[in-house]
């Protein structure tokens, strides 16, 4: 190819060294530039992020009363923290393990109905 027929690349004029942003203002403001420029689009992202923050992670937190013992008034985080002792007391019951079988046996009961009913269509 003839050297006549590649564009000529312009480039700017080198910035003088006190006219950069230097260290972390120089990155701060390019975030800034770009949040403001994608400010649309984030706006987009937030329902969607709020409802898994609500729905999915906010759940969690309260699972931390399991292994408390909960006081209303003192509120989840400052309830003393007692670990697995409920949960010991719970599996030494000889009627929890009575209740889990009953629980598992009901449910492959009615799943035993359930695939019977539903055997697939032929032709």
């Amino acid at each position: 190819m003839a050297r006549s027929m590649i564009p000529a690349v312009r480039r700017s004029p080198p910035v003088p060294v006190r006219a950069r942003a230097v260290g972390v203002n120089a990155r701060w403001l390019g975030v800034r530039k770009h949040l403001l420029r994608d400010r649309y689009l984030l706006l987009l992202f937030l329902p969607p992020l709020l409802f898994y923050l609500t729905f999915h992670y906010g759940p969690m937190f309260g699972v931390i009363i399991a292994f408390k013992k909960f006081n209303a008034v003192a509120g989840i985080l400052a309830s003393e923290w007692v670990g697995l002792r409920y949960f010991e007391r719970l599996v030494s019951d000889p009627f929890f393990w009575r209740a889990a079988r009953n629980t598992v046996l009901l449910n492959i009961y009615s799943l035993i109905p359930a695939y019977s009913c539903s055997s697939p269509k032929v032709g």
